[in-house]
């Protein structure tokens, strides 16, 4: 599996989605991920949210 960072939109509905996998095996990543939520959350600026969290 690869690392990623997937951004959808809809600007016409003001909606946007994005996901966000780093994989590696021999760490922990999950402060980096979070890091790069607040970021990519901070650049959209949205009102509304609605996160699913999957820990893998």
């Amino acid at each position: 599996t690869e690392s990623h960072l997937s951004i959808h939109t809809w600007p016409e509905f003001k909606l946007a989605t994005f996901d966000i996998f780093l994989s590696n095996y021999q760490k922990d990543n999950t402060q980096k991920v979070k890091k790069i939520y607040k970021s990519v959350l901070a650049f959209f600026d949205g009102k509304e949210l609605q996160k699913n969290e999957i820990v893998r």
